[in-house]
């Protein structure tokens, strides 16, 4: 019989069958593959069925592993016969070896999950034509009218090496599994997509995926495990017009990702949606309604901000967070008691709670309360107008490290960070010590200057910074454009190297236009201190820094080595038209200092 042939093999090569065949025929040749790969692993079968007749479904592991029973790994070819109509969701579970497929043009229904853990499949044939199905040289297997994505059947050309892949314009679904377990790396979308929907288990398990946009045309997100456990997932762009996610436990398990934006116009997050993910901080929405079950289990953030229209929290849906110890509510005391009695998760009940410190405006127009800044600066990010001046409204002392970070590039076009009454009152508090260290404000490094957002800061005091290394109030990196304007107050703040205050690193535009730096203590720049390279090559051109002072003061700080109050390391100096650099000490000098790079430090 065929089965004893096919365990009888000792050497790779073609099974050809003729005649009729059904069901059992290949339950049989299923288990003689199985006991092939156990007796001789290194033989690599091709099964030709396109001579039969007869076989009209392929049902659940026809081919597949099913508990634990083996699987038919030694099958790396298949022809299938003309005739076939249906290929059932895990006909092919686990076929990890199975690289080229030959499907008749009889096949009108391809079940989502069919090929779950086929990790070598990358070629997929019509020999004679389909009416219902496509297999596009972009190794995606589609629906006759393009807009339904299958399968995904790319594969590196070596372990390590990235995998890229566009989704047409015309793809409306992404259907089923479609990408399930594959290497894909990095997916984008044609600027003109129409994609509407992206189905159950769609990316599940892609390890390798580490960002996606999502395009504006998506509206649902279905089914279950959409995105669930994407390891390497860093990053994910949910479209405005987003109207439900109902894929319970989309991204569970994604462990590297840290924050996310849920766009305006979504009422409800479902089952698990976020569970055991990396989760520190998450934007929720005015129209937000319900909180599923488990829906930020074992998430990692240490405060959340949750909107007045909150209506119900599901049973753990905090469960596990052992960091969250704070609640910012924005609505009244009514609205909380209502929403505690409709709350089944008993550690969001026993958190204290707050009214949000942190407000965001564009001129006069509110886009927002938040318990943390990092939750005003996803709205930016959300919001994506790189025309746009904001401005982030702190009342009162928030502590930790605060980051305006290099993803904000081509975001917005300003960032204001101003307090809301006065530095007396609102403050940035880093909080480091000699135990722990830290900078208080970090603005991120670009390689394109004017992409990164300008910030200002007025009306508050940034104090508590402790680093290690260079930086203690603030540290903005390369290509930022920082303004310290009146109100500001950086005092209280080290850093064990260079600029306790401020740091510059190099090609900052830097004005201080009032406010006061004061009391600061590092090695060099007590007060400020600019990098050795400040001038260099940006866009293409060189790019030289600028440090303007034209009012404020400069006080009080002391250095261990040179520069009390200002250290300028580079040919571009220190430009002061106004203002006073008054009462700072330096062990080394803190008047004037000539250096090989001719350096000057005040």
């Amino acid at each position: 019989t065929v089965a004893s042939y096919i365990e009888s093999m000792s050497a790779s090569g073609t099974v050809r069958l003729a005649g009729a065949i059904d069901s059992s025929t290949i339950g049989n040749i299923r288990d003689s593959l199985r006991n092939l790969y156990a007796s001789n692993n290194s033989v690599e079968v091709t099964l030709d069925l396109s001579y039969t007749s007869g076989l009209t479904k392929l049902s659940a592991f026809d081919f597949g592993v099913n508990g634990q029973n083996g699987g038919c790994y030694s099958l790396v070819s298949l022809l299938l016969p003309e005739g076939l109509k249906i290929i059932d969701e895990l006909a092919f579970k686990d076929c990890s070896n199975l690289q080229t497929l030959s499907i008749p043009s009889t096949v009108t229904k391809i079940v989502g999950w069919a090929f779950y853990g086929c990790t070598s499949l990358s070629e997929i044939e019509f020999p004679n034509g389909s009416e219902s199905f496509g297999f596009e040289t972009d190794k995606a297997l589609y629906s006759a009218d393009g807009k339904r994505l299958v399968l995904y059947c790319g594969i590196p050309e070596e372990p390590a090496s990235t995998l890229d892949y566009t989704v047409p314009a015309n793809v409306e679904v992404i259907g089923d599994y479609a990408f399930q377990g594959s290497s894909i790396t990095n997916i984008t979308f044609q600027s003109n997509s129409t994609l509407k929907t992206i189905e159950t288990d769609a990316f599940y398990e892609c390890k390798r995926l580490t960002a996606i946009d999502i395009p504006d045309s998506v509206t649902a997100i279905e089914g279950e495990c959409a995105f669930a456990y994407c390891e390497s997932l860093e990053s994910v762009d949910l479209p405005a017009g987003l109207e439900s996610i109902d894929s319970r436990m989309c991204f569970m398990g994604c462990t590297k990702l840290t924050d996310i934006t849920i766009p305006n116009g979504m009422k409800s997050l479902p089952y698990h949606i976020f569970g055991d993910s990396g989760l520190t901080t998450v934007s929720l929405p005015d129209t937000l309604e319900s909180i599923g079950e488990n829906a930020f289990r074992n998430c990692k953030m240490t405060s959340i901000t949750l909107p007045a229209s909150l209506e119900t929290i599901g049973a753990n849906a905090f469960y596990g967070c052992t960091a969250l110890t704070t609640v910012y509510y924005t609505g009244t005391d009514a609205q909380k008691e209502a929403l505690l009695a409709n709350t089944s998760d008993t550690t969001i009940t026993a958190l204290t709670w707050k009214t949000p410190p942190v407000s965001l405006m564009t001129g006069d127009e509110s886009k927002g309360v938040f318990g943390t800044i990092d939750e005003a600066l996803l709205a930016i990010a959300a919001l994506n107008s790189s025309s746009t001046d904001y401005t982030i409204y702190i009342d009162g002392e928030i502590t930790g490290a605060q980051t305006i970070g290099s993803s904000l590039s081509g975001k917005a076009k300003s960032i204001t960070l101003s307090g809301k009454t006065s530095s007396d009152k609102d403050i940035l508090n880093g909080g480091f010590t000699s135990d722990s260290k830290g900078t208080t404000l970090t603005i991120g490094s670009v390689d394109t200057y004017g992409s990164m957002p300008s910030v200002t800061i007025t009306n508050l005091k940034i104090t508590g910074g402790y680093a290690s290394g260079n930086g203690g109030g603030i540290i903005a990196g390369k290509g930022a454009n920082l303004t310290i304007s009146e109100g500001t107050v950086i005092t209280g703040n080290t850093a064990l190297g260079n600029g306790g205050g401020v740091y510059l690193c190099e090609q900052v535009y830097f004005t201080m236009t009032g406010g006061s730096i004061t009391s600061n203590t590092a090695v060099d720049g007590a007060g400020i201190y600019t990098t050795s390279t400040i001038g260099g090559y940006m866009n293409g051109s060189l790019f030289y820094s600028a440090a303007v002072m034209s009012d404020g003061t400069i006080s009080n700080n002391t250095a261990s080595g040179n520069g009390g109050g200002v250290f300028v390391g580079g040919a571009d100096g220190f430009a002061m038209t106004g203002g006073s650099i008054t009462g700072n000490n330096a062990t080394g000098r803190s008047e004037e200092h000539t250096s090989e790079l001719q350096s000057l430090a005040y």
